[in-house]
């Protein structure tokens, strides 16, 4: 490869850096949220107390996200500043790695762009706001691709296969790796593909006494009975026009499926493609997996440009990057960093704590109840977590017989998001249906919510003080 780009800067210095300035900047943003993240670090908690996937509470996923989680939420608990910062070392990690695979192709020196780009795309920035799992699997991913590049078949295969356990869809970039691995090299690529195979096995073998069934039902079948959520051109345009720099890394695919050496960089992306436009059920997060595979192309596309050495072009190159770096942080920061946070945690969980008796427990939306719950001590009601609304509408989960399980579990609280307006709310049914409430709850504290796609408003039912007053 020759070496176009120069720069005066040694490459640890400027890695350490770029992930310093990264972690400052990800400070700004350690403020709790409504998102998924918080049901996993609810489920890893329970973990550490013993309480199981599949068979003591509903999984939607393979298991290994939990166990990976279990040490962050037991060394800080509900410190929400810890463990966001720890997510954003993760996703320092990948870009480390995201470096170590760059200048096994291209110049060290060249390669500090794919880290920088990484770190301050608006889609790593967005999905790394929250432990969605996307990133710990995307680790896995490059760090088997890493080991593969590195000679190491048995160990590549084993971290795919413990990807695999981490998150389904991670079977898509590294079934691209692997076809283009059984193509340059076929004995290897049956080394890795016979190690990943064996470790998903082996997994699946642990979780045999949890209950199979459960298992698969809870983390396969709930999968593939969903159905299309947000349309997909919807994802695409919005991914697109946040992320204008690395769409044109596109430019660079067709070159690069013509390089042999590179299609361990190229088939992935294909099969990542395909797997956009085939699930029903695509959300903004998946495409995190696509975004290093599309800087990798970019730093390709810049070291093979002829005029890479012009000084202007230099220059004109450096204004780009910071134009983009610039406006993906504007956008987020103020964007999606001002959206579903749930800035007064502390009063809610505060009043929940000081309202909910021994053996009480608190229901409710998934987005907002396990933080309450974990913040206030309070266990959610026979450990029913996820309480997505898919789980109902799939008929997963049913709605009446959950309303049955909550009355006799003892649940003292149902905490919901809703959009109220002129003392009518709406949004209520998602989670619990319209007539139980009326009958077994009573409205008991509402706080307003602000910037939120779940709700204007916060309420809280009293379960249990309707029963005691009639």
């Amino acid at each position: 490869m020759k070496h176009s780009l120069h720069f005066d800067l040694n490459p640890r210095l400027a890695l350490t850096i770029i992930g310093l300035c990264f972690l400052a900047f990800k400070t700004i943003d350690a403020i709790p949220r409504f998102s998924d993240g918080s049901i996993y670090l609810y489920m890893s908690s329970l973990l550490t107390q013993g309480v199981l996937p599949y068979r003591d509470f509903f999984f939607a996923h393979p298991p290994l996200q939990l166990v990976f989680l279990s040490p962050v939420t037991f060394l800080f608990d509900d410190n929400f500043f810890m463990t966001h910062m720890s997510l954003q070392l993760l996703l320092v990690a990948n870009a480390l790695v995201l470096y170590s695979i760059s200048a096994k192709f291209f110049p060290p020196r060249i390669s500090l762009l794919a880290a920088l780009l990484y770190l301050f795309s608006y889609s790593t920035q967005a999905t790394g706001a929250h432990w969605s799992g996307v990133h710990l699997a995307l680790f896995l991913v490059l760090a088997s691709l890493l080991l593969y590049l590195g000679n190491r078949s048995l160990f590549a295969g084993i971290v795919a296969g413990l990807a695999i356990l981490t998150r389904y869809y991670a079977l898509f970039p590294l079934a691209g790796i692997l076809i283009a691995a059984a193509l340059q090299d076929s004995k290897r690529a049956m080394t890795a593909a016979g190690a990943a195979f064996g470790t998903v096995l082996l997994g699946c073998l642990l979780v045999v006494p949890l209950g199979f069934e459960n298992f698969w039902e809870q983390s396969v079948g709930y999968h593939l009975k969903k159905t299309e959520g947000i349309p997909k051109l919807r994802v695409l345009r919005y991914f697109a026009s946040h992320e204008w720099l690395l769409v044109l890394g596109f430019i660079a695919l067709l070159p690069i499926l013509r390089d042999r050496k590179l299609w361990l960089i190229a088939f992935p992306q294909v099969v990542l493609l395909i797997f956009y436009f085939g699930f029903a059920d695509v959300y903004y997060y998946y495409f995190a997996l696509i975004v290093p595979f599309l800087i990798l192309n970019l730093v390709h596309l810049l070291d093979n440009m002829r005029w890479a050495r012009n000084k202007n072009f230099q220059w004109l190159l450096g204004f780009v990057v910071v134009a983009y770096l610039a406006s993906s942080s504007y956008r987020y920061l103020t964007g999606h960093a001002r959206i579903d946070n749930f800035k007064q945690l502390t009063e809610v969980s505060r009043w929940v704590a000081e309202n909910a008796g021994s053996g009480d427990s608190i229901y409710g939306g998934a987005e907002i109840t396990p933080l309450i719950a974990l913040h206030s001590g309070v266990p959610i009601t026979g450990h029913f977590v996820d309480t997505n609304q898919k789980t109902f509408l799939t008929g997963t989960v049913s709605m009446t017989e959950r309303q049955d399980w909550l009355l006799r579990r003892g649940m003292k609280f149902f905490v919901t998001p809703a959009f109220v307006q002129d003392q009518h709310a709406s949004g209520l049914d998602r989670y619990a249906e319209i007539s139980f409430l009326e009958a077994n709850c009573s409205p008991e504290f509402q706080s307003p919510l602000e910037n939120s796609y779940i709700g204007n408003t916060l309420l809280i039912w009293d379960c249990k003080k309707q029963a005691t007053s009639d």
